[in-house]
């Protein structure tokens, strides 16, 4: 888990680097957005297994992962003040996805 958390965080600060080569993101959010992604890569690989077992599940990991990623982008981008670099987010995310199909079975 360490390893995907620290991959995640050097993903989205590479993600930001490529884009915006003049900013500097800083932080844990990209790791945490990466651990998000991760969670729906495993619903994606694991979706006909979490059927036979547990049908709720996936969708509550689905639909979790899916949302909390919509509601924090939505508020970033609405709130002026608060300055955050989505793209640190949305590269730590895809980048938890991308590890996430890449370990899992």
């Amino acid at each position: 888990m360490a390893i995907l958390y620290t991959l995640c965080g050097i993903g989205g600060v590479l993600f930001t680097n490529v884009f915006t080569p003049a900013d500097v993101a800083v932080g844990a959010s990209c790791s945490g957005y990466g651990l998000l992604g991760f969670a729906l890569s495993y619903v994606i690989t694991n979706f006909t297994y979490m059927a036979k077992n547990r049908p709720f599940q996936r969708w509550f990991l689905l639909s979790f992962s899916l949302f909390f990623f919509l509601i924090n982008m939505g508020s970033n981008f609405r709130a002026s003040y608060f300055e955050s670099e989505n793209l640190g987010h949305q590269g730590g995310y895809i980048t938890g996805i991308l590890v996430g199909l890449a370990i899992s079975e």
